[in-house]
């Protein structure tokens, strides 16, 4: 990672508008269950949309942002986040618009049951790889060192890492993000994130600080070196149930690890 850029990267979004709901409405039709997108983070509810001027835009529904936090995400502006394209208010239903990211995210691209030997996905080259870790890492450096005000992500896993039409890997889903904290205020008592991803400290103790980002970042970096999911599983030789990191870091540090890189690759 040394070769990292280590300057903001804008995409040169349109700022973010508001939308009204029959736009939305029309852009997925009628919100129909074929727009419904299952590859998006871990929203309920995301729709695939076409509007008015062609683009194609992925639409929440339910999303939690209030107005300050709004107008703080619509700001964020880098080639490895998903950006935020408008937004749209309908009585207690709130919408976001997002760019369209065609090619899924991470994880299904890993876990793909067709995914099954070298020639059949563009995900099995060490080259590609290593190209996802750098482009996850810039987006994230982004979010921490250049975002006014900074911003802990608190849920980066490989399904919030997704892919545009150029399988460039970029940041998604901030439902869960939130201002960095004060030196003095990291204790978050209502800890948020995901099984698997979440580091030790906060869920323990509930120490919210950058670093809960990095330690994400980690275990995503497990899972391009291994191919296998980052939630809990049966371990093989005893049915022990054991998490991915006290799988993979042992073997890692042990000298093993051809034992555990994903054979596809």
């Amino acid at each position: 990672f040394s070769q990292l850029e280590v300057v903001p990267n804008a995409t040169g979004l349109v700022p973010a508008r508001l939308f009204t709901w029959s736009e939305l409405k029309e852009a997925t039709y009628n919100f129909s269950p074929h727009n419904r997108i299952r590859h998006f983070g871990s929203f309920f509810f995301v729709y695939r949309g076409k509007l008015v001027d062609g683009r194609e835009v992925a639409i929440v529904k339910e999303t939690p942002f209030g107005k300050s936090e709004f107008a703080i995400f619509s700001r964020l502006d880098h080639r490895n986040l998903v950006g935020l394209v408008g937004h749209c208010e309908n009585r207690d239903e709130r919408l976001s618009v997002y760019e369209y990211m065609k090619n899924g995210s991470l994880h299904d691209c890993l876990q793909d049951k067709n995914n099954v030997d070298k020639d059949c996905s563009v995900l099995n080259s060490w080259k590609m790889r290593i190209k996802i870790a750098c482009d996850a890492s810039l987006g994230i450096q982004y979010l921490h060192n250049y975002a006014n005000p900074s911003i802990i992500h608190r849920d980066i896993k490989s399904s919030n890492i997704v892919f545009d039409a150029t399988w460039t890997a970029r940041v998604f889903d901030f439902a869960l993000s939130v201002i960095c904290p004060e030196p003095d205020g990291e204790y978050d008592e209502e800890r948020m994130g995901s099984v698997g991803y979440a580091c030790p400290e906060y869920i323990t103790r509930g120490v919210l600080t950058a670093k809960c980002d990095v330690y994400g970042l980690g275990v995503v970096l497990l899972e391009l070196l291994t191919g296998r999911s980052a939630i809990l599983f049966k371990f093989e030789e005893d049915g022990r149930r054991v998490s991915f990191v006290d799988f993979a870091v042992p073997r890692i540090l042990a000298g093993d690890l051809v034992e555990i890189l994903d054979s596809r690759v």
